[in-house]
């Protein structure tokens, strides 16, 4: 048979050596061909990609993981069983950052079934998936510029739940290093703006995240919180004073008369040209 064949090693290696001239771009047009393009700033290309190309992305990552074994394009794919909830590690177009993205439909941090009972930790898992970035980095990253973050629904681009996993701006370390003791095991504003948004911040003492952001968010009071769909979130690892490991949390919230825009990964370099340090 021909698919006995095809799941010979021969084969899957002659497979792996053409997927490995394939771009991420050009599944993503595969997967949805209203992809255009347009001329930007400067005059350089950028892709336009529908808000659902993320989502289209890991159903072929499930269906090439469920056929030949290989999770391309992305760089791991879970399936959803009763044990574990489905996630994909999808690696991002010329950047060494990494989204986990469920393989459920989400559409992003407004989703209520977030904060429903049972309902999966994807910050811990985005936090298990920190090893794919340092493997892009070749191990340059250090646990303290590591972050996690996600974006509001105005700062987005795509209409599927992603948690970009990528290091922590390096001047925007220094300046939380500056007004760390503003921060408790409570909600309360940063005393300055980080890129050009006003925050909220938390502690929260754990080394793994068992905490899930998304709850401690919408546990502030609903009147003076908003729609969840308004704010972004920023989770950083952090060392505290006494040698411990934990995080701090970040909320930015959207707001036209202020210009903010609640942009989690705002507080990412996207490159770690700046968040590097020693394994």
């Amino acid at each position: 048979m021909m698919l006995g064949r095809a799941n010979s090693p021969s084969a899957l290696e002659r497979f792996g050596d053409r997927m490995k001239n394939i771009s991420l771009v050009r599944i993503l047009r595969l997967a949805c061909p209203s992809i255009g393009i347009i001329t930007m700033a400067h005059g350089a290309p950028q892709t336009i990609l529908p808000s659902i190309s993320l989502f289209h992305v890991v159903q072929v990552c499930q269906q090439t993981q469920l056929l030949i074994g290989n999770s391309f394009p992305c760089l791991k794919v879970e399936l959803d069983d009763v044990l574990q909830p489905g996630f994909a590690i999808v690696p991002s177009p010329g950047s060494s950052t990494v989204l986990l993205v469920p393989t459920r439909k989400l559409s992003g941090i407004e989703s209520p079934e977030l904060l429903s009972k049972g309902s999966p930790n994807w910050w811990k898992l985005a936090w298990t998936a920190r090893s794919f970035l340092i493997d892009r980095t070749e191990g340059q990253v250090s646990r303290e510029h590591i972050g996690l973050a996600i974006n509001s629904r105005e700062a987005r681009s795509q209409d599927q739940l992603h948690i970009h996993v990528g290091c922590v701006d390096r001047r925007i370390l220094n300046k939380i290093r500056l007004f760390e003791r503003a921060i408790t095991l409570t909600w309360s504003t940063f005393p300055i703006r980080l890129s050009s948004q006003t925050w909220l911040a938390i502690r929260v003492e754990e080394e793994n995240l068992e905490s899930n952001p998304f709850l401690l968010l919408a546990n502030l009071d609903p009147g003076s919180r908003g729609p969840m769909g308004d704010w972004g979130i920023a989770t950083l690892a952090w060392e505290f004073a006494d040698g411990s490991d934990g995080f701090l949390i970040f909320a930015g919230r959207y707001s036209k008369a202020l210009a903010e825009d609640g942009s989690g990964a705002s507080l990412l370099d996207q490159k770690c040209a700046s968040g590097t340090g020693r394994p």
